[in-house]
């Protein structure tokens, strides 16, 4: 059965209201939230193991880490980083 509501930031006053159409707004709302959030740990995660690597390897000093991982937090800082180490992989080898 539909409802008329009051006026709301994101709704007229008197427009119909249906409670699934609700509930399924508030469910997309929060699976939103939920895949940003997974969206930044799954970052989070990707940086700590590229920096504990490079430190793990000899790339970097490990009292540098923070500096790295704050780095890697700038926006394309992570892909940046990792160019830094594969030039420093390639010139490594070729020593």
């Amino acid at each position: 059965m539909m409802q008329t509501t009051p006026k709301t930031p994101d709704r007229p006053a008197g427009e119909e209201y249906d409670p699934a159409i609700a509930a399924l707004r508030d469910a997309a709302g929060m699976a939103g939230a939920l895949a940003r959030k997974l969206e930044r740990a799954c970052h989070e995660a990707a940086i700590e193991q590229a920096v504990n690597r490079a430190v793990a390897e000899g790339k970097i000093a490990p009292e540098l880490r923070g500096a790295y991982v704050a780095f890697c937090h700038q926006e394309g800082g992570l892909c940046r980083f990792r160019a830094i180490m594969m030039a420093k992989q390639r010139g490594a080898g070729a020593t």
